[in-house]
């Protein structure tokens, strides 16, 4: 994630120097990020599903050396159609956060998995903030051709890492028949995936997945606009919207560990009572940051929305991978993942839709809205009262 994010947050300033035209270079300012989502919400349940019969652990290598040879190709593209290609190819390639996904689960306890999610999602915070930092850094002193170049050298570093230092686990058509028959025993939750569905999601998930999915799709509507909004609505310096951004981070990595001990004994049940409550907090820090002028309390609004938000999408991750069968793993994390960059995808044209209708000021009581929206589908979920751990 740090070596993708290198790059990421500089692709409209690299762009600027290809496309002259200001309607063109929105178009494309928008698509740079829009069409990798693409990519991978078109791949990521078949590359799921193909993972569960070879293997994750061969899945993530894959991702890897796509990832290392779309960043080596970029450095050296000329043209902003060159560009959103292979942006669009990367995502199709690539899809690494599915199969890593999967492959932690299959090592850990399904009791455990809430602290699993939890971890991977600091993990990707962590890396987001540092590799923003670098790639930061870095161009004041290098071309742009040098971030992807790096990026596409730290992927190949960790495509040989993942080869030489993690363990192959059995694929589906290689599992023990001691293995089946206990998946197929295996409780409640299992026979539930495992049943009447043809896709081995009931659904309870199903609309679990969806609720995830517009969570994320209300936070990423601050993806293109916030930075504007700093600036002209807020009066902010650089720095206090650099900071403004890595609170939401730095809230995520505070609250997700705690988070993830308070579910872990629960039942789903519990689960989906606390995060519609939390999505109704949500909702109420939008408000709030909507209507703060003072930086204190925009910056405590920003930390705030960073802890409250470690404690959904982590969380709901971990509830569908606990009631998962262990041969569905990937299939169903794929389809997670492909659910959630579609609405990333309609989140960040959200975003970009209000700020070509004048809505800036406005931003954060739209985001709130999004919120409720989401609380509207959790409200429509109804996990079968025996679904424990």
């Amino acid at each position: 994630m740090g070596a993708m994010e290198m790059s990421n947050p500089f692709w409209p300033l690299y762009l600027q120097g290809l496309v002259h035209d200001r309607a063109l270079l929105s178009l494309a300012g928008a698509g740079v990020y829009i069409l990798p989502m693409l990519g991978v919400a078109l791949t990521s349940i078949w590359w799921g599903r193909m993972g569960d019969r070879v293997g994750h652990r061969w899945m993530m290598i894959r991702a890897l050396i796509g990832l290392a040879l779309t960043q080596l190709a970029l450095a050296f593209s000329s043209g902003a159609v060159e560009v959103l290609v292979l942006r669009f190819l990367q995502g199709a390639l690539a899809g690494f956060i599915a199969p890593a996904q999967a492959y932690c689960a299959a090592l850990t306890r399904r009791r455990q998995r809430y602290r699993l999610f939890a971890r991977l999602q600091i993990a990707t915070n962590v890396g987001s903030f540092l590799g923003a930092l670098a790639g930061g850094a870095l161009l004041g002193v290098a071309p742009f051709f040098w971030l992807n170049m790096l990026a596409a050298l730290a992927c190949t570093s960790c495509a040989l890492a993942v080869a030489v230092s993690l363990p192959p686990l059995q694929g589906r058509a290689r599992l023990p028949a001691s293995t089946r028959l206990a998946v197929r025993a295996s409780g409640h939750a299992s026979a539930d995936l495992a049943g009447r569905q043809g896709e081995g999601v009931p659904g309870w998930l199903r609309t679990t997945i969806l609720a995830l999915g517009l969570l994320l799709a209300a936070r990423m509507i601050l993806q293109l606009p916030l930075s504007l909004y700093a600036e002209q609505v807020l009066q902010f310096a650089p720095w206090q919207t650099g900071l403004s951004y890595g609170l939401v981070a730095l809230g995520f990595c505070a609250g997700a560990g705690a988070w993830a001990r308070h579910f872990e004994g629960q039942q789903a049940v519990g689960v989906m009572r606390v995060q519609r409550w939390l999505a109704w907090g949500l909702a109420l820090v939008g408000c709030v940051l909507g209507a703060a002028r003072v930086p204190g309390w925009f910056f405590a609004g920003q930390f705030i929305l960073g802890v409250l938000l470690a404690a959904t999408t982590p969380i709901l991750t971990g509830l569908v991978s606990r009631h998962t069968p262990a041969v569905r793993q990937g299939a169903v994390l794929g389809r997670l993942q492909s659910v959630s960059q579609c609405c990333s995808v309609v989140g960040v044209a959200c975003g970009a839709g209000l700020l070509y209708a004048g809505e800036l000021a406005h931003i954060y009581f739209y985001v709130a809205a999004a919120y409720l929206v989401a609380w509207w589908v959790l409200q429509q979920v109804r996990p079968p009262a025996a679904s424990g751990s």
